[in-house]
């Protein structure tokens, strides 16, 4: 089960995609996709931390 900073991350990757501006040149969508299979990946090995639900750099 997700705690609550992993749901937090999750909603915010959905939302990243949901509201993707539309600019469909390949380095975009290339970009959109890394950037996605980053935070999944992240999300599936249990790496997520509280700052990067909340957007904190480190």
């Amino acid at each position: 089960m997700m705690n609550e900073h992993e749901k937090l991350f999750l909603q915010d990757t959905i939302d990243i995609l949901v509201n993707y501006d539309g600019e469909h040149q390949v380095e975009g969508l290339k970009a959109l996709i890394d950037e996605t299979r980053e935070r999944l990946i992240k999300l599936s090995r249990n790496e997520v931390t509280k700052e990067d639900a909340l957007g904190i750099e480190g």
